[in-house]
Formats: C-alpha cells, sequence, structure tokens
C-alpha cells in the first residue's frame, strides 16, 4: 500500500490543485443530482492565485505516488482563520486525507487565531462531520440566489446614488466598514479588487450620507455587500443588479444570510431564486448578516 505524504504546496503545483479541485467538487454535485462545473481549466483564477500570494503557508497537498489526491488552504485575515477550500480526489475520500489536510491546515492558525470558520454546502454532510469534530459548529444557512437575465428585465431605482470609486480612500472606509459588520477587517482583498479588471467597487450615498457599497465581479457576481444600516442593504443589492444588468450578463449571482427576510424578499420580489443552501461554521459566530451580504464559500 502505498504511503501519503502532506506538504505545501508549490506555485506550479496550483492549476493541478484547481482541476482537482473540480473533479471532486463535480463528484460531490453528481451525487447529490447538481449541476457540474465542467468547463475545461486552462489557467490558475487570479483569485485563487491571490490568496496562494497572501497565505502560501496556508496551502497544503497530499499525494500518493507522486500524485495529488487532496488540497487545503487556509487564510488568516487579521485575526480570522478561515478554510477557504479542503477536496479530496474520489477515489481516495476513505483514507483519512481529509482529516490530516484539515489538521495542518488549522495549524496555520495556531497563537494567531481567535476564530476558526468556513462555509460548505449543506448537504455535504461527511464534511459537516469532519469540521464539527474539530469544535468548527454549524451556526447559520446562508442562500446563494441567482436570476437569468433576459432583455425584457428591468429594476426600478431605489433613490440611491451609486458612485463607481477604487480609490484607497473607498477601499480604507469599506475596510473600516467591513470590521463592524463582517467582524474582521481584510484590505488586502479589497484592494485586490480594487485593481482588478473584472471587479468593480460601488459606493451608495443617500442624498449626501455614505450608505454602504458592492463589490460586483464580472458584471454577474454581487460580492460581498455592506452597510452600516439594516435598512439600506436591500436598497444597495438592488442599485448592484440595475449595474449589472447594463453589461448584460446571463445571470446574476448574490450570497444572503437566511435571516435577513427584508434582502431574501426583496430579492424574490426581483425575480432571484434559492440555487444553494450552504452553511456558516465557527468557534465563535460573528458578522450581522443584517448589514453583511457574503462575499463567497472561499472568502465569506
Amino acid at each position: 500500500m502505498a504511503r501519503i505524504t502532506y506538504r505545501h504546496l508549490g506555485r506550479d503545483e496550483l492549476l493541478e490543485a484547481s482541476r482537482l479541485f473540480q473533479r471532486s467538487f463535480n463528484h460531490l454535485r453528481r451525487k447529490n443530482n447538481r449541476p457540474t462545473f465542467d468547463e475545461k481549466i486552462t489557467e490558475v483564477s487570479p483569485f485563487f492565485d491571490h490568496k496562494y500570494k497572501t497565505d502560501r503557508d496556508g496551502y497544503w497537498g497530499a499525494f500518493e505516488n507522486g500524485r495529488m489526491i487532496g488540497f487545503g488552504h487556509a487564510i488568516m485575515r487579521g485575526k480570522q482563520w478561515y478554510l477557504a477550500n479542503l477536496f479530496v480526489a474520489p477515489g481516495s475520500q476513505v483514507k483519512g486525507v481529509g482529516n490530516e489536510l484539515l489538521k495542518r491546515c488549522l495549524r496555520y492558525g495556531k497563537d494567531k487565531a481567535d476564530s476558526y470558520s468556513l462555509c460548505t454546502f449543506s448537504y455535504n454532510e461527511v464534511s459537516l462531520a469532519l469540521y464539527s469534530s474539530f469544535g468548527i459548529m454549524p451556526l447559520y444557512p446562508i442562500f446563494v440566489m441567482y436570476r437569468k437575465i433576459n432583455k425584457n428585465f428591468r429594476v426600478r431605482p431605489t433613490g440611491l446614488k451609486v458612485v463607481e470609486d477604487n480609490s484607497n480612500k473607498s477601499i480604507l472606509r469599506i475596510n473600516r466598514l467591513e470590521k463592524k459588520i463582517r467582524g474582521y477587517s481584510r484590505l488586502i482583498d479589497l484592494r485586490y479588487y480594487a485593481r482588478s479588471p473584472h471587479a468593480k467597487i460601488l459606493n451608495f450615498y443617500k442624498n449626501s450620507r455614505w450608505v454602504g457599497y458592492s463589490a460586483v465581479i464580472r458584471n454577474s457576481h454581487i460580492m460581498p455587500a455592506g452597510s452600516p444600516y439594516p435598512k439600506y442593504l436591500p436598497d444597495i443589492l438592488t442599485e448592484s443588479i440595475r449595474e449589472c444588468i447594463g453589461a448584460k450578463p446571463k445571470e446574476i449571482e448574490i450570497n444572503v444570510g437566511a435571516n435577513n427576510a427584508a434582502l431574501f424578499q426583496r430579492l424574490k420580489s426581483h425575480g432571484f431564486k434559492i440555487s444553494e443552501m450552504t452553511v456558516f461554521l465557527s468557534t465563535k459566530p460573528y458578522s450581522d448578516l443584517s448589514r453583511y451580504a457574503p462575499a463567497s464559500l472561499a472568502m465569506y
């Protein structure tokens, strides 16, 4: 029986890790009668590469006979440890690989983190059991909501003024807000969004008062979004949708805390549906989902 070894991943192994992610992701999706992601991966995504640059010591791979059979990576944002990905290749999922990778990823937060968190799919029972065994417990669900866009789709304006602003001043203000409503700041990621040709930072004003922000990725993903005031978050998402429509995307996707009834109802009124229910797990609660719409499973 071949011995399984574990080590940090090199930059040149990220493409292999990306393809392993796709195989494992699709295997899980097929088991649960979910749509798969079948586009051929020919390069490392810029955001995946960004997280490697900021947290390369949080990247671990599992190898058997020289072949990668699993990988996991954790990131640190302040004192927030967050598991961005952990996947094991089909056929290697009963060898304790996930358990060993998680142990190594957890080391990245040792003596630095005051919380350990992640998101996963609600139907991923094996992973839910694994994380819970390490004290990372399910706290609340998050809906992934989407709407297919056709040429007749229109959304009425809310009265908020929308200003695209990727400046450092804008990013610093958003970072201060995220520390309050998200629980932790992440200036390095906001600056990545601001530099990316695929993202734009939107700021929202009620008259002259700043009431929040959103990040729009590839004109089809609104993630994250936040406001100091819960009542403005539905309007911020509505105006973000209006900004996306102009680029004529095929669909728009947003993550919504399941306990945010006002935001859920607003999106439902715009024709959005739930495509997935994910679960946020943590060693302690944080973030105010009445004022925050999460970025993604891999970032929260």
